[in-house]
């Protein structure tokens, strides 16, 4: 019905309605043509519906597919067979678009590779090349985005514009926006990853993540940045809200529990010397046990063995706790000589030759028949 219906090539079983619909289309058996240019020029059209102005103008492998829509899957969209474009001039030039859906105006418009992927809002993965085996929901979602294959990307403007983004994931309004060497990465929350420079690019076993309103990467692959506007600075580390810093931090693709030796903990520091380091002030309600598992008895003191520390009694360290004469101060010395001031609450006696720069007395003091005091 309609003028310009020239359809060749096997078009039993069919229905045009409108001018040009179906015109010189090929292989167009059992299918639909409905409206001005609808299925014109399509190639191998069996099997399918057109619905619309130009729906499916000059697509190829177009069997089993739906075009509804002004210019849906148009302009020689390629490959389109086993596929759905509804909305305006969705999956319009999309290359190799088998077996994938196009819904909502732009979506998939010129996408390069878009076999098995889901489009779906406006301009959801517009322009986006090597966009296979993903999904795009969400306004400007993967929008030009390259090397979108694996993917996914969800939310308003989701991986616009993000570059070499396979295998990763764009979670949120903004996640992984204007993302570079983004392969390998995971963007969750508002804005998360804008701008980053991922750096995962260089090794196909380099995985970064972003999970927090404006938290990135900083640019260093293998790492992870917790909390709103925290990232990273170092490869391999794990920063939670620029407080908990973890370095050397395990990445692989063989899955493994096996605590590194050369991981290390910091507490406000971001570049930690040992296991764990603390930058400030350190308080502890419990015990604090030494290399032995052990947290000795009230009055212990701690004691370096070198490679750990142990609680041990101060009579083990050479000394007792107090004394009351002055053989008793003797006998901490490893000898009977000094600088400094000694204060007794008893009466002292000294023995051999002392010397004192002054003596003060207020009581007994018991003196050998050689002694010296000041100069004199």
């Amino acid at each position: 019905i309609g003028a310009r219906i020239n359809a060749t090539s096997t078009a039993n079983d069919s229905f045009f309605v409108g001018n040009s619909a179906g015109l010189n289309a090929t292989g167009a058996a059992n299918s639909n043509f409905l409206g001005y240019n609808a299925g014109k020029d399509a190639v191998g059209a069996a099997n399918s519906n057109f619905l619309g102005i130009n729906a499916g103008n000059g697509g190829t492998s177009a069997s089993f597919s739906n075009f509804i829509g002004y210019n849906a899957g148009a302009d020689s969209a390629t490959s389109s067979s086993y596929s759905n474009f509804f909305g305006f001039r969705a999956g319009d030039g999309a290359t190799a678009a088998h077996d994938s859906n196009f819904f909502g105006s732009y979506a998939g418009y010129g996408t390069k590779g878009a076999y098995k992927s889901n489009f779906l809002g406006y301009q959801t993965g517009d322009g986006a090349t090597n966009a296979y085996y993903a999904n795009f929901f969400g306004v400007n979602a993967g929008i030009n985005a390259t090397a979108a294959h694996d993917s996914n990307f969800m939310g308003q403007s989701a991986g616009n514009t993000a570059t070499n983004a396979a295998y990763s994931n764009f979670l949120g309004f903004g996640a992984g926006f204007h993302a570079t060497n983004a392969a390998r990465s995971i963007f969750l929350g508002y804005y998360s990853g804008i701008n980053d420079t991922v750096n995962n690019a260089s090794s196909t076993a380099s995985t970064s993540i972003a999970i927090g309103q404006y938290a990135g990467t900083g640019g260093f692959s293998d790492s992870i940045a917790l909390g709103h506007g925290v990232k990273n600075s170092a490869v391999k580390q794990l920063n939670i809200g620029n407080v908990l810093y973890a370095t050397g931090i395990y990445s692989s693709d063989t899955q493994s529990a096996t605590p590194l030796s050369a991981g290390k903990l910091g507490i406000g520091t971001s570049t930690p010397s040992q296991v764990l380091t603390v930058a400030g002030s350190a308080r502890i309600t419990g015990a604090l046990y030494g290399s032995n598992n052990s947290a000795g008895s009230n009055g212990y003191v701690l004691k370096s063995t070198g490679t750990g520390f142990l609680w041990v009694a101060t009579s083990s360290l050479g000394f007792s706790s107090s004394f009351t004469t002055s053989a008793g101060l003797a006998s901490l010395l490893t000898d009977e000589t000094g600088s400094g001031r000694s204060v007794f609450s008893a009466s002292p006696a000294f023995s051999g030759t002392p010397t004192f720069a002054s003596l003060t007395a207020t009581g007994t003091v018991t003196l050998p028949s050689t002694y010296t005091i000041g100069a004199n």
